[in-house]
């Protein structure tokens, strides 16, 4: 009777009496008799003992889980278009929903190219391979929003629900959340309370700080140096209306490593970017996006491999449906030449979603470094032959698979359509591709330009060592890649890792450098 009194009333005095009814509901729920029990006997002066035999049974399988996309928001009308709230409305939807166990949601990278204002939803639901779409319009009118979703099931275009909000602009996520509880309804997701919980938190309840944060999230996903800072730009004005706003100050860290992509002043930035994170880890510390980014730094600037593995094992642990967090973890083993672990990575990146660009630009780099470009080569022309607008990202690793398998004019198909993002880095292997192919000229002239770059500080020293390289000049290209681990960065390990270079390998000076890195064991 204590153990009873102790477990189910700890902080409340009730008498025998009520044990004793309750022992009495419970009998008669199992059609027990205490004078001839079956379950449930009397011990005199002690309780009551359950007599039936219990066997533990093996849980049922989990259902597999459903997959969902959220298609960017349309308007109303064309005229009334507001680029940052379409796109933002479904990153926000997709951002909490896609830590559920039973849901499996396309990234934001993968569904914006549908964001045509005459998008057929159930044609784009049959392209992501999806049990469901969700698709919506909205409209601001002064201080108000109206907003239509409707989720379908692509197989059959039958409508699972729709709804329509007309709400105060303030009340925005409220809608968010009465949209986030309805999906999960209509798709048949089981919600635990932690979950039930997610799915309903506001990152910040203060429009003014979301709305400057949906315009940097809208310039940052092609991951252009320009744009890129612009997007801070937006991000600190958020940070000033609400300075705990966790996903801004990621979205920062995100951005300086974007820029410190570009091979300049990388100190500074990857400084920029591992403060943010750490702030952001401070502020929500299961935000995986942020452990994902100050793994990053760990590896590209501080080229310490254990620490980048540690806080990319809790970046996954924390995300695990997030192609990106895999993607980066790849790249970390396939620049550490740990090919075989990379490409399992890349892999990894590639079944979370099949559908998504960059997922297959990781696993083409990670085989491409794996000394596969072939393989890279065939993926990527599978993937190019049903998307029309692939990432500058993906072109840029196509573009040296195929130099690397002796395609030069289909690599510089690949690599002038990643140069036009305007980063020397890209415009760099693009001349090297051109002396690869024999077209002197085009590589001249582009030379000229990077090396006016490069007087004026624009332009990193690793896009005039690809030119080098090309050329075989080793005394000019260990110049510019000696010149490179001043600011350390993503250009420094490609001594160690781009198979293009491997040609520059033996010499004396590239086992100093590499021996710098301080590679791990290889694997």
């Amino acid at each position: 009777r204590d153990e009873f009194h102790a477990r189910l009333w700890p902080d409340t005095f009730v008498g025998d009496a009520a044990l004793t009814r309750c022992v009495k509901e419970v009998r008669r729920a199992l059609g027990d008799r205490p004078e001839q029990p079956r379950f449930v006997s009397t011990v005199p002066s002690v309780g009551y003992r359950f007599d039936a035999p219990v066997e533990r049974q093996a849980a049922a399988p989990r259902r597999a889980a459903r997959v969902l996309a959220v298609l960017p928001f349309r308007p109303l009308s064309p005229e009334a278009r507001e680029p940052s709230l379409e796109l933002g409305m479904a990153d926000t939807l997709i951002t909490r929903l896609s830590g559920l166990r039973d849901l499996v949601v396309r990234p934001l990278a993968t569904v914006r190219r549908y964001g045509e204002l005459d998008q057929d939803p159930l044609i784009a639901g049959r392209e992501l391979g999806v049990d469901a779409i969700l698709e919506g319009t909205l409209q601001r009118l002064g201080g108000r929003i109206r907003v239509s979703v409707r989720v379908l099931r692509p197989d059959d275009g039958a409508a699972l629900f729709a709804a329509q909000y007309d709400e105060s602009l303030e009340d925005v996520f409220h809608v968010q959340d009465a949209v986030c509880r309805r999906i999960t309804a209509a798709i048949a997701v089981e919600l635990d309370p932690a979950e039930t919980e997610r799915i309903t938190k506001h990152e910040t309840n203060d429009l003014g700080a979301y709305r400057h944060f949906l315009r940097g999230r809208l310039g940052l996903g092609r991951m252009i140096p320009d744009e890129a800072r612009r997007s801070i730009g937006h991000f600190e004005k958020a940070l000033e209306v609400d300075p705990d706003y966790a996903q801004a100050m990621v979205s920062i860290a995100e951005a300086n490593i974007v820029l410190a992509w570009q091979g300049l002043d990388t100190s500074t930035y990857y400084g920029r970017a591992r403060g943010a994170s750490q702030r952001a880890i401070e502020l929500e510390p299961e935000l995986g996006s942020a452990w994902s980014w100050l793994a990053t730094v760990a590896w590209e600037h501080d080229w310490n491999w254990q620490e980048a593995d540690r806080l990319f094992e809790r970046a996954v642990e924390l995300v695990p449906k997030v192609v990106d967090v895999w993607g980066r973890y790849s790249a970390s083993c396939a620049f550490s030449g740990r090919h075989e672990k990379a490409v399992r990575l890349g892999r990894r990146a590639v079944e979370v979603d099949p559908m998504s660009p960059m997922a297959t630009a990781w696993l083409a780099q990670a085989l491409h470094m794996a000394d596969r470009s072939d393989e890279a080569v065939e993926i990527g022309d599978a993937l190019l032959s049903r998307v029309s607008d692939p990432p500058p990202f993906l072109l840029f690793i196509l573009g040296v698979a195929c130099l690397q398998v002796g395609r030069p004019e289909r690599a510089i198909a690949h690599l002038e359509r990643a140069a036009a993002t305007g980063r020397p880095d890209f415009l760099g292997v693009l001349a090297h591709a051109y002396l690869r192919a024999g077209r002197d000229g085009e590589a001249s002239a582009l030379e000229a330009s990077l090396c006016e770059q490069r007087r004026a500080g624009t332009a990193p020293p690793f896009a005039l060592a690809m030119i080098s390289a090309a050329r075989g000049d080793a005394d000019r290209f260990f110049r510019d890649i000696e010149e490179t681990f001043e600011q350390p960065g993503l250009h420094s390990t490609l001594i160690a890792s781009e198979p293009l270079l491997e040609p520059f390998r033996d010499d004396p000076r590239a086992v100093r450098l590499i021996r710098r890195l301080g590679l791990p064991t290889q694997g």
